[in-house]
């Protein structure tokens, strides 16, 4: 059965990801470049394909025989770019539970050739499914129905992951002939540091009019984290409290560990309503709107005032990708004013 292609947003990959049965970790949506986090465990990067850009680019991938570090399969299953950027990043991390599926997939396939790894996912029912079940709904277009020359039509878009292993930086890019080293991590430098200027140098190769990017940053679950800590804390506080001699530095921690406490009860809050509004949103993206949406424009238009509102919503959207030109016109300069400092 075919994969659907699927959007963009941190909250379809943090579910996604949580239904396959990892759930150490959640990704984050990065505006600017120099917003990263700085614990970051893989960059998730989007942008329009150009079959151009793939042929001048000489730079070949680890083989299958050679590496034995860096967890790769390549990409064989059409649509299936996001998810295996995931998991090509989830893999490579020693710091999380993959969960039953994830590790067991992994230690099935790690002899595999990186090939066989990509068609071994396509295998997986419940990968597939979990990946589908973001599946837009569509009641006017089956991509059973469509032919080939429709298939062809607007822009194709692709995921590329960035993830530190070893003390290198790799891009694993499911279309390339295997892992590729950006460069390695030397002394105390933030390996996201390196991968900042490597999506930069992939950005530059377009138009500066072109503004169809999206970078995510897979980072450990904070709402997980922060409940671990809050049992420890907890602990403390209970026995500060059991404690029949306090003296003043006990006092003083125990002052602490509350306020501590409470700052932690607030980011559960705050992680969960996140998680809260993932789930909505998601619902939503599966929900077939087209029903209300016709009924709207019908009365829009029988108060004559759909054309007005079209003129408005065009005019909010021009206005929203010039400042996202501008954006990244920004960083684009900030980049090779960088560059041009360094060398």
């Amino acid at each position: 059965m075919d994969w659907c292609t699927i959007e963009s947003d941190p909250g379809v990959f943090t579910e996604l990801i949580h239904n396959i049965g990892c759930t150490d970790v959640q990704l984050e949506e990065v505006i600017t470049l120099d917003s990263l986090p700085s614990k970051t465990l893989g960059l998730i990067f989007l942008f329009k394909f150009k079959k151009e850009l793939y042929a001048s680019d000489n730079r070949h991938g680890i083989s299958s025989q050679s590496n034995q570090n860096v967890y790769f399969a390549r990409q064989t299953i059409q649509n299936a770019c996001a998810t295996q950027a995931i998991i090509n990043i989830l893999l490579n991390c020693d710091k999380i539970e993959l969960g039953d599926t994830l590790q067991n997939f992994k230690e099935f396939t790690t002899t595999l050739p990186y090939d066989m790894r990509g068609d071994m996912i396509g295998q997986q029912e419940l990968i597939r499914a979990k990946h589908n079940s973001f599946a837009r709904n569509d009641p006017f277009v089956s991509s059973d129905d469509l032919d080939d020359k429709d298939k062809n039509k607007g822009d194709a878009f692709h995921f590329v992951a960035y993830t530190p292993v070893n003390g290198y930086v790799y891009e694993l890019d499911g279309l390339r002939d295997g892992p590729i080293l950006i460069d390695a991590i030397s002394g105390d430098q933030n390996w996201i540091d390196i991968a900042k200027g490597e999506i930069q140098r992939r950005i530059s190769q377009f138009d500066s009019t072109e503004i169809n990017f999206n970078l995510m940053a897979v980072v450990e679950n904070k709402g997980k984290l922060a409940k671990a800590e809050l049992t420890r804390v907890e602990t403390i506080i209970t026995d500060l409290n059991n404690k029949t001699d306090k003296n003043s530095e006990d006092e003083q921690i125990l002052i602490t560990k509350q306020n501590q406490k409470d700052e932690l009860n607030m980011l559960i809050a705050e992680e969960q309503e996140k998680y809260d509004n993932y789930s909505k949103e998601n619902k939503r993206r599966r929900h077939n709107y087209i029903p209300f949406i016709m009924k709207a424009l019908q009365g829009m238009a029988k108060k004559k005032i759909l054309m007005d509102s079209l003129k408005k919503g065009l005019e909010e959207i021009k206005k929203q990708n010039e400042e996202k030109k501008k954006m990244m016109t920004k960083q684009k300069q900030a980049s090779a004013k960088e560059n041009t400092s360094l060398s």
